[in-house]
């Protein structure tokens, strides 16, 4: 369905809106085709609508910081520019059923004059009524200077049945995907970059209904699709993150805490540098430190402090070198985002246990990490920790999947005395969140599973645990992620 098209199925703009929610995803791995749900008929199926609501979001990347003023260097500070994410939401109460939003960028961007739109104008669609195709906006390749964006393309699909209101059928929901073909964060000549993320990235998130041990679940699902992360990209000092499987996080209830599941598979990296034995990371906590000189200055003795510090030394190009050679001064500077992307019309839900939005700590206050000795920059790759809330009545999950920072500048102390250096770069990736909540069980005939459409089929698959009816108002926001890169030695954090 076109633009257009999706223009002529939207509702009028309802007073309660759903935060934004952000996942970032492969659909294969989370959701089955969206099973075919026939319009509602005139005679109502479902005279009370019960509880049953889910929201999921998943965001490839979170640009948290990039400042390069530490360094000498005329760049900074760039905070909060947020790239391919994908919003889902059910809500079986509502007027707008269900709801679902992509969007690949979301920043403002100074220092120049772009024609933006179709880059940061999200993509919608909501039911009833249902869609039979869901809408879907082709994006041209773009050079905004931080940014370097590849062809991408985001769609969003929405179903409703009625009879899903009062459980009798089930099936999915939503379908909201984004997807771009490379990104490169500050891009320079020949290739060069100090981030580049290439080879078909994606954000997906889903929601739907699913029976399961004869009870009707709630269904919330995010993940992103990403194979591999460069940084320092076409340079000697080059570290290669291989993603050998990308994070994904599903939850469901059935509508009592013994039923709540939360299923959250972290991602695996494979962390390699020239010079250095390839390093796996794997499990929340877990991270790899790797050290450059961070200064021409600061070269002699780089590798003995290293050593002291008992860090791996990637290469000898020093930091500010690597990054004067991308030319900063001449990039476009990007300001604050304007916030997360929301579900138009769909509202939040009663009764969810409050989580701060993954990645939340991305782009703030530094946590504290190892100051080496000399001239030293430290880079981190760490894989972030799954938060979660189940209650008697609901379950709401989310985690930062990946985070990777870089820290320089001349040691300064805290207002505690602390030695610390400043932050550099900040990024996460892989933010995913979802939440689900249902009635309380009764006895009851099972539902009906609708024939799937044609080309498609099998309904949404779910691993569950049950969360009940819940109340309150409360509103899912947009995931913040988790870093990436790096190689070295491998460590967990207590």
């Amino acid at each position: 369905m076109t633009d257009a098209q999706s223009a002529r199925t939207t509702l009028p703009k309802r007073s309660r809106r759903l935060a934004g929610l952000t996942v970032a995803g492969l659909a294969g791995a989370l959701v089955s085709p969206a099973l075919a749900i026939t319009p509602a008929t005139a005679a109502p199926t479902c005279a009370a609508p019960a509880a049953y609501g889910a929201l999921a979001s998943a965001e490839l990347v979170k640009l948290g910081l990039l400042d390069l003023r530490p360094l000498g260097l005329p760049l900074g500070p760039v905070a909060d520019v947020r790239l391919v994410s994908a919003n889902s939401g059910l809500n079986a109460q509502a007027e707008v059923n269900s709801g679902a939003a992509a969007r690949l960028l979301e920043a403002d961007l100074l220092g120049i004059n772009l024609p933006l739109g179709p880059l940061t104008r999200p993509l919608h669609q909501q039911a009833p009524p249902t869609n039979a195709e869901p809408a879907t906006r082709a994006l041209a390749r773009a050079d905004l200077g931080v940014l370097s964006l590849g062809v991408g393309e985001l769609k969003a699909h929405a179903q409703w049945d009625e009879a899903m209101a009062c459980g009798k059928k089930v099936g999915q929901t939503t379908l909201s995907s984004a997807s771009i073909a490379s990104a490169k964060v500050l891009p320079g000549p020949f290739g060069r970059a100090l981030v580049s993320v290439p080879n078909n990235l994606s954000s997906t998130s889903t929601t739907g209904l699913a029976e399961e041990g004869g009870a009707v679940r709630s269904v919330g699902a995010a993940s992103i699709g990403v194979s591999e992360v460069r940084l320092f990209a076409g340079s000697s000092s080059e570290i290669v993150v291989k993603v050998i499987k990308p994070p994904t996080l599903r939850v469901t209830t059935a509508g009592t805490r013994d039923s709540a599941t939360v299923q959250y598979d972290a991602p695996i990296l494979e962390v390699s540098a020239a010079g250095i034995a390839s390093a796996r990371i794997e499990s929340p906590g877990e991270y790899v430190d790797l050290a450059l000189p961070a200064r021409t200055l600061g070269l002699p003795g780089a590798r003995a402090a290293a050593e002291s510090g008992n860090v791996p030394l990637v290469g000898t190009n020093p930091l500010d070198g690597l990054l004067k050679d991308l030319d900063p001064d001449q990039q476009a500077r990007t300001g604050a985002a304007a916030g997360p992307l929301a579900v138009p019309g769909v509202p939040g839900l009663p009764g969810l246990p409050e989580l701060p939005p993954a990645g939340e700590i991305i782009g703030g206050i530094p946590e504290r990490l190892p100051v080496l000795g000399g001239d030293l920059a430290l880079v981190r790759l760490s894989i972030g920790k799954l938060e979660q809330q189940i209650t008697d009545q609901a379950v709401h999950a989310n985690a930062a999947s990946l985070r990777l920072q870089v820290l320089s500048g001349p040691p300064s102390r805290d207002a505690n005395g602390n030695t610390e250096r400043r932050s550099v770069v900040d990024v996460g990736v892989g933010l995913l969140q979802a939440a689900a909540v249902a009635p309380v069980p009764a006895a009851s005939p099972g539902p009906s599973t609708p024939p799937p459409a044609a080309g498609g089929g099998g309904g949404l698959p779910v691993t569950g645990v049950n969360v009940g009816v819940l109340a309150g108002a409360g509103a899912l926001l947009l995931a913040g992620g988790g870093g990436l890169l790096l190689a070295g030695r491998r460590r967990r954090t207590t």
